[in-house]
């Protein structure tokens, strides 16, 4: 080791001394504030994983506690037996049976079809305009669009003299289209029969006879040039068969159905006739929905539904439950461990209330529910779950668990949202652990304000040591001035006498 003068005459060797007062005094004065820091700082983390894990549980239970439409037992599912016909679903709220339905007629949109008209033609804009309307170069229409009879907007087409039915029809098109009032009745497209024909198409967005659409002439005669006369219209006639193009008074258009009645859907449950303006029906049957997708004949089998309790879901939802409730288990029993070999616990062992914890969460999910109806199982071993040595739910006897679900599912959601049921009582204890003012919540705050305190702690005897390292420094930077004062006037005497002798 350097001997004092060395380091009093070294700025590097005071540096060094220094840094290993400072560590010593960081040893003897910190330490042990950074062990009780590392500690809490350990049963801070496991005490926040433990409650994401018991939040967990508590979402999973407060749903297997509902009851009625929204309880998750109430879990079906429907199948038709020609999904060609029809599809389906079923929802909570509906009722295990079967149920024949027959289809005699789709919902449709309603559809308004122009005449024919040769497409560089211009025989629209010509018999529309008159004379001084053709020497002025264009003019202006309007028409009414109506929904189920009532006036819904009002649109203005400009005709320009010697413009093409093409487009004339384009333009009656984009009208509509871009119209908010208007486009939300109904679409509009041209369509190319040939490469030189055109028709115009409408088509109502929605299906059904209450949204079956019509037009009427405001200014001029703009539809009955179109092929829509007011007698074609009030009459619903039928788009003429005629293929002789730009005549619209004898190969008028018309509408695609005759009859607003065949607009809606037809159909048969369990023999009652029932009318819908949709093929989405879903106010028939209580929780099932259907959607038809093709007609049958009277001399065909009617497509059955089957509703049927899903038990692959509602077994989902108690293992989901199982999965939970074992993951709180498995943490607290590592957690909570001793080792007798080495004498040492892990970071939650011998705390009483987290030991606690664990055995007030297997009472409550296998003690007796007194609350279910007579006969009901009470237990869930009756349903076959039991709990392993580790304190661990498992599907002990699968044929049990699964005839529970098979045969009543009802009396497996008593076990879990009777009134003291398994459920039920889980969220009870479980609010008392992580709710809003939950033991857990108070054990994490109080860990945090005892890390807050350590740390303040360590702040303050840093503080000091950073002081007393200071007075420390300076004291050897003082003798450090000695030292070179002394050594300057050593060497002064040194010189004197080797002048004389």
């Amino acid at each position: 080791m350097a001997d004092l003068s060395s380091i009093l005459s070294s700025n590097s060797q005071l540096d060094s001394l220094i840094a290993q007062y400072r560590a010593s005094l960081r040893t003897q004065q910190v330490g042990r504030y950074e062990d009780k820091k590392i500690n809490l700082t350990a049963r801070s983390n496991a005490v926040t994983e433990l409650q994401t894990k018991l939040k967990s549980l508590w979402t999973t239970t407060k749903d297997l506690a509902k009851t009625g439409t929204s309880s998750l037992f109430q879990a079906f599912s429907a199948v038709s037996s020609q999904t060609s016909v029809l599809t389906a679903s079923a929802s909570s709220g509906s009722s295990v049976g079967t149920h024949a339905v027959q289809v005699s007629q789709l919902a449709k949109a309603d559809a308004m079809v122009s005449a024919r008209f040769t497409s560089a033609g211009t025989t629209i804009a010509s018999a529309e305009m008159t004379a001084e309307e053709q020497t002025a170069g264009q003019a202006t229409r309007q028409f009414r669009v109506l929904e189920n009879g009532v006036v819904k907007s009002t649109v203005d087409v400009t005709l320009t003299a010697g413009e093409s039915n093409s487009s004339v029809l384009t333009k009656v098109a984009a009208a509509i289209n871009q119209s908010t009032e208007t486009s939300s009745v109904m679409s509009a497209s041209v369509v190319s029969i040939s490469s030189t024909e055109s028709k115009l198409v409408l088509t109502s967005k929605s299906t059904g006879a209450s949204h079956a659409v019509s037009l009427e002439d405001v200014s001029g005669t703009l539809l009955d040039n179109l092929g829509w006369s007011d007698s074609v219209v009030s009459g619903r006639s039928a788009v003429s068969s005629s293929t002789t193009p730009d005549d619209p008074l004898n190969a008028p258009g018309g509408y695609l159905y005759s009859s607003t009645s065949l607009l809606d859907s037809m159909f048969t449950v369990d023999g009652i006739a029932i009318r819908r303006e949709t093929n989405a029906i879903n106010d028939v049957l209580t929780g099932v929905s259907f959607d038809l997708k093709s007609v049958q004949q009277p001399a065909d089998s009617p497509v059955n539904i089957a509703v049927t309790v899903d038990r692959d879901k509602v077994k989902s939802r108690v293992e989901k439950f199982m999965t939970d409730f074992n993951a709180v288990i498995e943490y607290l029993n590592l957690k909570t461990s001793f080792d007798k070999e080495t004498g040492k616990g892990q970071i939650l062992a011998g705390d009483p209330s987290f030991v606690g914890m664990r055995t007030s969460l297997k009472e409550a999910v296998y003690s007796v529910v007194n609350g279910v109806s007579s006969g009901n199982p009470k237990l869930l071993a009756e349903i076959g779950i039991t709990l392993d040595r580790q304190g661990k739910l498992s599907i002990s006897d699968s044929t049990k668990f699964t005839d529970a679900l098979q045969y009543d599912v009802g009396k497996v959601e008593q076990l879990f949202s009777a009134s003291d049921g398994i459920a039920v009582r889980m969220n009870t204890y479980l609010e008392s652990m992580v709710g809003t003012n939950g033991s857990i919540v108070s054990r994490k705050d109080s860990l945090t304000a005892q890390l807050k305190s350590v740390n303040e702690q360590i702040t303050r005897v840093t503080e000091r040591i950073n002081k007393q390292v200071d007075r420390f420094r300076d004291d050897f930077v003082k003798a450090q001035a000695l030292v070179a004062t002394y050594t300057q006037q050593q060497a002064m005497v040194t010189n004197l006498l080797t002048s004389y002798f």
